[in-house]
């Protein structure tokens, strides 16, 4: 059995959904807690990577503004940032 393109998108894009919401979640709700700047980059990174694994150009813009935040050491703009992520996810959803 083969998937058509867009039935193939979906596939990788739920796959995408489950996997920000068992476990990046969590690891951007610890960093609302307690924001560790190492935390902060390895969870940019993996972000990253998922994005590019799912083609995702919205995760892959996100990551790489919060990565850009924590290169400079703007703590702020990076807290600012994992504080959306939830908003991010949804507005994912909603594609």
């Amino acid at each position: 059995m083969f998937l058509t393109q867009g039935q193939a998108r979906w596939v990788f894009h739920t796959k995408a959904i489950t996997k920000l919401e068992s476990d990046f979640i969590v690891q951007a709700q610890d960093l609302e807690e307690v924001f560790i700047i190492n935390q902060a980059e390895e969870f940019a990174t993996e972000l990253y990577k998922l994005a590019l694994k799912y083609e995702n150009l919205k995760l892959k813009k996100y990551a790489k503004e919060l990565q850009q935040d924590l290169d400079v050491f703007n703590v702020e703009g990076a807290k600012s940032k994992v504080s959306q992520f939830e908003e991010i996810i949804n507005g994912l959803k909603e594609k």
